[in-house]
């Protein structure tokens, strides 16, 4: 779920590039184009994260009945996981040296922000559907059954 909101937070920058090249370029021309141009840059990543997390809770989910698991254990998860984003406890501060990395071998911001954001979708879906990771949760579910 991490992995999807800090995903779709990230290609929400996509949607204005315009605007972004003019911050890019020269930060004090950010409130030239109006306080509602800010604050639309400002929300629409936040807004983003949470549909993403959103969709992966729903992903989940679906998973979960498909799987025959319990669904209150995702959402468990995405109560626990948007409590810890309220509170800054995930430490994406520390984490997202890590998971950037893929798109700082780029110069282009927008192939940057691309690349990153796909890298981190790729990596959420592919958590959810590895059958390493279904095959543990199915067999900790036989465990204590």
């Amino acid at each position: 779920m991490w992995l999807f909101f800090h995903s779709f937070k990230l290609l929400a920058y996509l949607l204005d590039t315009k605007y972004v090249d003019t911050i890019i370029l020269d930060k004090s021309k950010m409130w030239e184009s109006g306080a509602n141009k800010v604050i639309y840059f400002l929300i629409t990543p936040i807004i983003a994260g949470g549909i993403g997390l959103i969709v992966a809770f729903i992903l989940s989910v679906i998973i979960s009945i498909k799987k025959h698991w319990f669904w209150i254990n995702s959402l468990m998860a995405f109560l626990l996981i948007f409590s810890l984003l309220k509170l800054d406890f995930l430490g994406w501060n520390y984490l997202r040296f890590i998971f950037l990395m893929p798109g700082y071998i780029f110069n282009s911001w927008i192939l940057r922000l691309t690349i990153n954001g796909l890298f981190l979708l790729v990596l959420g879906f592919y958590i959810f559907f590895s059958s390493r990771i279904n095959h543990l949760i199915s067999n900790f579910k036989r465990k204590s059954v």
